[in-house]
């Protein structure tokens, strides 16, 4: 009798203390974004209502600078590494649904949900148009 109670108390505790997968909500950790310092990011594909609008060339791709301090710097790959771009703020929100918020200072802003995040790769999806973003990690050229 108190096994038949033991066994039927496990399976409850069982059956209610699982967590259901639709739950989870990706963790997206901000070094992943700035690697404690600064990061470049490719912006290699874009995607508009399934049409890729991004340039094919290396050279006239975006680039993505995220600072530690929230900043970022806008700028095409055959300037990187002069003034030559745009500079912004960025905050990351983790609890509701990883939200990038990007913000100009010609007072334009972007929001994105967090699709995916690795440290080579980011999908970023633009939460007022059905746009995505495709973002790799800069490489070294060699």
């Amino acid at each position: 009798m108190i096994r038949s109670i033991l066994s039927i108390l496990f399976l409850f505790i069982v059956l209610f203390a699982c967590i259901q997968e639709s739950e989870l909500k990706p963790i997206v950790p901000e070094s992943l974004i700035h690697s404690n310092s600064s990061k470049i990011w490719i912006l290699d594909t874009v995607i508009k209502n399934d049409s890729i609008i991004s340039p094919m060339l290396l050279s006239h791709k975006t680039t993505l600078t995220f600072f530690e301090d929230g900043e970022i710097f806008f700028q095409t790959y055959k300037n990187l590494g002069s003034t030559q771009g745009i500079k912004g703020r960025y905050t990351i929100t983790i609890p509701s649904d990883s939200i990038l918020h990007i913000s100009f200072l010609e007072n334009d802003s972007k929001y994105f949900y967090i699709k995916q995040a690795s440290n080579t790769s980011l999908k970023l999806q633009q939460k007022s148009e059905n746009i995505n973003w495709y973002l790799k990690a800069y490489q070294k050229p060699f």
